[in-house]
């Protein structure tokens, strides 16, 4: 796992690890010309505000996702993604959440063609849900303001008397 730094990561082979090839939790940093393959759930996940590049990898044969991504603001451009999921499970090559950018990425997969369409509408809608999250937070806070001049008020009143 990478965390809270901004390592470069080049030409390396990384395989069998167990769930996770490459885990970036909180950092940045720039991973390329990796091959990452036989991981049990993701190829490379970049999560909790992580900002990686992430390019020029081949990722093949991982049970799981090839890329995995959530509150992540990097960039994955461009991969090779092959032969990921397991059998009888159609799991995609890439999930997309929240603010990542994925480009010119090729993806081949036997078991199914994968449309970028649906990694685009998911990104779409939690898009769209952490923007009401913030317009909650905004009304919340201003309640939350009149709340505390209302009282500053009552208190000013009561010190008068």
């Amino acid at each position: 796992m990478v965390k809270k730094s901004e390592p470069i990561v080049r030409n390396n082979k990384i395989h069998d690890c167990g769930v996770i090839g490459i885990e970036i939790f909180k950092s940045k940093g720039l991973f390329e010309e990796n091959e990452v393959f036989i991981q049990r759930l993701y190829g490379i996940f970049s999560h909790s505000g992580s900002e990686p590049i992430v390019r020029n990898n081949y990722l093949h044969h991982n049970k799981g996702k090839a890329i995995e991504t959530f509150n992540s603001k990097g960039v994955f451009k461009p991969n090779e993604l092959e032969e990921n999921g397991r059998q009888n499970e159609s799991f995609s090559g890439i999930t997309l959440m929240m603010d990542d950018d994925i480009l010119s990425s090729q993806i081949y997969n036997k078991k199914e063609d994968l449309d970028m369409k649906d990694f685009f509408m998911k990104k779409e809608f939690f898009l769209e849900e952490r923007e009401q999250k913030k317009k909650k937070k905004t009304v919340s806070k201003t309640q939350k303001k009149k709340k505390r001049k209302a009282k500053r008020k009552a208190r000013k009143k009561t010190r008068k008397k």
